[in-house]
């Protein structure tokens, strides 16, 4: 297959390794995911590869500013949509911040505070590379470095390393919440490698929740996984302030 947005290779292997998400890594919350969103073309790949080089290639981005430098409104403009993924996210945070949440309340905080660097929030992504699906895979068709011949063999390469990264960022920053959002057992398995903690796990309602001396980890299902409503999230958010509240 051939197209006219192909990837640089060199610049590629730099994002995978040092590009982590958006944000305050000094905020109070933390949201940690599988993997960003993507329309699963490799011309949006080409477009965010060429914004975080022309950014400084830096690990955590300021999400509305990047949206702004690049003329993307959709999601942080006069006329935002509510991202089904972001919006359930906001929705913990505000409602652990005591407040009456509503569908223009989430919109605002999206268009203004969500993934910024002067924020109270933070958002990372376990495997680096954004996706449609994780039945899609285009990397193969555009790229040559031998990790990315499938999902399965990039999931092998990149999750060890990139997890004892997002251990370390929160060992250095102690954030006070950070909520992993996928309960898949796949990646189960690596939240738990991340939180490093000797403190047992208990379930409440769909959510797996522990402690170490500085940080409360929650493990959710994912915003968007099917019937999990709005009021699952209000309550998590009310809950990690319960699980402070009792330490």
């Amino acid at each position: 297959m051939t197209t006219n947005f192909e990837l640089d290779d060199t610049l590629l292997y730099e994002y995978m390794n040092n590009f982590f998400g958006y944000g305050n890594f000094n905020g109070k919350y933390w949201f940690i995911g599988m993997e960003d969103g993507s329309d699963g073309t490799i011309k949006e790949v080409v477009h965010r590869l060429n914004h975080w080089k022309v950014r400084g290639k830096v690990t955590i981005d300021d999400l509305n500013a990047q949206h702004k430098q690049f003329g993307i409104q959709q999601f942080i403009g006069p006329k935002a949509r509510l991202q089904p993924t972001w919006s359930k996210l906001i929705r913990i945070l505000l409602s652990a911040e005591g407040h009456n949440v509503d569908r223009e309340m989430v919109r605002e905080f999206q268009r203004e505070e969500l993934g910024v660097h002067t924020g109270n929030n933070c958002i990372l992504e376990l495997l680096p590379l954004p996706s449609k699906s994780i039945k899609k895979w285009i990397y193969n068709e555009h790229s040559s470095i031998p990790e990315l011949i499938n999902r399965d063999v990039y999931k092998k390469t990149w999750s060890k390393p990139r997890s004892a990264a997002i251990r370390r960022f929160i060992e250095i920053h102690k954030p006070r919440y950070v909520v992993f959002y996928s309960s898949n057992q796949e990646y189960k398995f690596w939240w738990k490698q991340i939180t490093g903690s000797a403190t047992q796990w208990k379930s409440i309602d769909k959510v797996h929740i522990t402690h170490n001396n500085d940080t409360i980890f929650a493990i959710t299902p994912h915003p968007v996984a099917y019937g999990i409503t709005n009021e699952h999230f209000h309550n998590l958010g009310r809950l990690l302030v319960q699980e402070q509240n009792r330490l």
